[in-house]
């Protein structure tokens, strides 16, 4: 198994984001994961109610060829200062 690539952000505040992921490389399933500390930053996935930090979100499962379709999610700073989270890939 691979190790993840981490990835640091901050965004600004009342700034937001779109994070997609789709098949790796070598064609194996991709998956992200959030971790953050601040209240402030909202996950926003059409999938997941209540995402929760480190909650492991996956490829969207669909009745095709192929089978998987990307996943996008919104990240927001709704906060009056920057926030930072991690993302796993």
């Amino acid at each position: 198994m691979a190790t993840p690539e981490l990835v640091k952000t901050t965004l600004p505040p009342g700034q937001a984001c779109w994070i997609t992921i789709n098949r790796t490389d070598d064609g194996s399933y991709g998956t992200m994961a959030f971790s953050m500390n601040d209240t402030s930053l909202l996950i926003f996935d059409s999938s997941v109610n209540d995402y929760e930090p480190n909650q492991t979100l996956g490829l969207v499962e669909v009745d095709s060829y192929e089978g998987w379709e990307p996943r996008s999610v919104f990240v927001a700073n709704t906060g009056p200062a920057p926030s930072t989270f991690v993302v796993a890939f």
